[in-house]
């Protein structure tokens, strides 16, 4: 199962280059209607269309950046473990922290404020032996725990069931082992 940040998570991320980049444009828009209506006469209209356009680029790329990096932000629930996988766009570095399920000793999760219960978005935390993990901004985190717990408490069942049946595997070959030795032993 994989688990996205919140959609509000990426409005945090691009609000500002959004802001920049609408702000830019405006002051373009208004030098280029200056320069057309001859309020003011350098630069000329090429110079000032490249220049406007060239630094409307970099509030653009930086918004791309944003949104391609939330979206490589991901959460997995495998059969044996979580993964924590954070992609870096571009090529950028890929960091991947996989938690077996079977050191999870803790689960719980929290909302943020108002808009995150309106939203119904929030924090999972999920601790372990060593180290805590937190799932941040995901959508419907009491889903996202109880597809955790429900995984981790099939897998605690396996492993009990796979006990119980390795120690009746064992008293029955000891049982079996005593029964040879005494039939062996009337045989004499």
């Amino acid at each position: 199962i994989t688990y996205r940040k919140h959609w509000l998570e990426l409005l945090r991320r691009v609000w500002l280059p959004t802001l920049i980049s609408l702000i830019v444009l405006g002051v373009l828009v208004f030098l280029l209607e200056q320069r057309i209506t001859r309020h003011i006469t350098t630069p000329s209209l090429l110079v000032l269309i490249c220049a406007g356009l060239l630094v409307y680029l970099f509030p653009v790329f930086w918004w791309i950046y944003q949104v391609l990096d939330w979206r490589n932000d991901i959460y997995q629930l495998a059969d044996d473990k979580l993964l924590d996988i954070e992609k870096k766009p571009f090529g950028g570095q890929l960091l991947s922290r996989p938690i077996l399920l079977s050191r999870i000793r803790s689960l719980d999760f929290e909302r943020f404020g108002l808009l995150g219960v309106v939203l119904n978005s929030g924090n999972v935390f999920i601790g372990t032996v060593d180290e805590n993990l937190t799932f941040t901004g995901v959508h419907e985190p009491d889903r996202v725990l109880r597809d955790v717990f429900y995984r981790v408490y099939a897998l605690r069942q396996k492993a009990t069931e796979t006990e119980i049946r390795t120690r009746q595997d064992s008293a029955a070959r000891m049982v079996l082992a005593y029964h040879r030795r005494l039939s062996a032993g009337r045989q004499l």
